[in-house]
């Protein structure tokens, strides 16, 4: 199909059906993806793009912010202009680059590297440097560019109705002038949904805040930045004009932290606290870009709210605060989740993102956020791009995600068993696939009726 609603969600699914074997079985990921090697000293103010000669006929210099966040009580992120220096974890990731399991697998495939992990082991008993070396080699590849990029021929194609009138119930009539619309993206390692977003809604957001710790939610096991490598990514390179990224450090959080290591909502919170300071200060400097009559969004990298809800987000005036009710779609088009987390009186989504007037989130007792479904105001459509099959994401967001846990998850035994067998990568992911589909078969997952497709909440863009 030619046209914005499929564009970039299919393509990804399915180039990556075609795809896999070839992009994870190559020995040498560092030819197809060159990383920043991650010693934390990091380029990242000005970032010189090189595009393809048959596109542009000269260097084009691309820019995106980084924010430098310091109220005293915090060690403040060090920057000049063109580096940041984090050199109080400068050591710890040290040890992690020097870790044997770094050398060992370098050359391997996917397999391989995996069968290296062991992931039978409990988790708990490993100290943060081991931790931090898994991380850092499955990150690896999840973040690899695709082989294929987006096809991006087709214009997009608004599939509701941009008229105010037309959601009497959650929105006023039609604004003075366009609102700004900020959004603040929890950003962990999601790099192909990171592109989807930022393709999908690029054209309607002034200013994208990708928000990004170095830690993992998951027993608070150290990370590499990862926004830094991807933006040397030809692929991301369109995008860096309206990027501004928070940098949520290892002092930042333990500065925050008020509660055990061992809570496992303890980093995420911290995380969300943060990144409204951020924001609050980034305004502040920047002569309040954003007025009370603006609006911010709040959501993680796999929340994405349609083309056609930013659309009136920027045309119309918000009634309050208004929850997106997107499809939840657990890893395939054909399947539609019911979330304990609907926007009311709509079963068959998920409630976030969450879009704030400006002077709303200001005026909130506590930090603003996603609500989940909570709030008092609702629009349809967008995608949950959840449970996203290709499987080094899916072996990366187990080792990352809140929801993990602190005890082993089913799928490191499964994909240890496999590793450890004579199966093919393409059977290796299909018995993964499998073992999905069955786990969400118990949590009210329904086959897509046709006829639904294109309607409310069932639309991309």
């Amino acid at each position: 199909m030619c046209g914005g609603p499929w564009q970039a969600v299919l393509l990804f699914i399915w180039v990556f059906e075609i795809f896999f074997i070839t992009m994870i079985s190559d020995n040498n990921i560092e030819t197809r993806n060159p990383f920043i090697e991650p010693s934390l000293v990091l380029q990242t103010l000005k970032i010189p793009i090189i595009h393809d000669v048959q596109l542009k006929t000269h260097l084009e210099e691309t820019a995106y912010e980084v924010f430098e966040f310091g109220p005293e009580w915090y060690d403040q992120i060090r920057s000049s202009g063109k580096l940041i220096n984090l050199t109080e974890t400068m050591k710890l990731h040290e040890d992690i680059n020097n870790h044997p399991l770094i050398e060992k697998v370098k050359g391997m495939n996917f397999k391989e590297m995996v069968k290296e992990l062991k992931l039978t082991r409990d988790l708990k008993t490993l100290d943060e440097v081991e931790r931090g070396a898994m991380v850092k080699v499955v990150t690896e590849f999840a973040i690899k560019e695709p082989l294929v990029e987006i096809e991006e021929t087709c214009e997009p194609i608004l599939a509701a109705s941009i008229k105010c009138e037309d959601y009497g119930e959650n929105l006023n009539g039609e604004r003075e002038r366009p609102a700004r619309i900020g959004h603040l993206i929890q950003f962990g390692f999601e790099a192909d949904s990171l592109e989807i977003h930022l393709h999908e809604i690029y054209d309607y957001i002034d200013k994208f805040f990708i928000v990004e710790a170095q830690r993992t939610h998951f027993m608070n096991t150290p990370k590499p930045l990862i926004w830094p490598q991807l933006a040397k990514q030809k692929r991301f390179s369109k995008f860096l004009d309206k990027i501004v990224y928070f940098v949520i450090t290892d002092e930042l959080i333990e500065n925050h932290a008020q509660s055990s290591v061992t809570n496992i909502w303890r980093n995420e919170g911290i995380q969300e606290d943060l990144r409204w300071r951020m924001f609050l200060e980034w305004n502040k400097k920047h002569d309040n870009y954003f007025k009370e009559d603006d609006v911010l969004g709040f959501g993680d990298t796999d929340e994405i709210s349609s083309r056609h809800n930013l659309a009136l987000i920027k045309k119309c005036n918000l009634k309050g605060v208004t929850d997106i009710g997107i499809w939840f779609t657990f890893g395939t088009v054909s399947k539609y989740h019911n979330s304990c987390f609907h926007v009311r009186g709509h079963y068959d989504n998920l409630g976030d993102p969450t879009y704030w007037p400006v002077k709303a989130a200001m005026d909130n007792s506590e930090k603003p956020s996603r609500n989940r479904g909570k709030s008092p105001y609702h629009l349809l459509g967008g995608l949950h791009l959840t449970r996203y099959r290709y499987i080094p994401h899916v072996l990366a967001k187990e080792l990352s995600a809140t929801e993990a846990g602190n005890t082993n998850h089913p799928i490191f035994q499964l994909l240890d068993q496999l590793s450890n067998s004579d199966v093919s990568l393409h059977e290796m992911k299909l018995q993964m696939m499998k073992y999905i589909d069955k786990w969400s078969v118990i949590r009210d997952y329904f086959d897509m009726p046709k006829d639904r497709l294109g309607t409310l909440p069932f639309v991309i863009p």
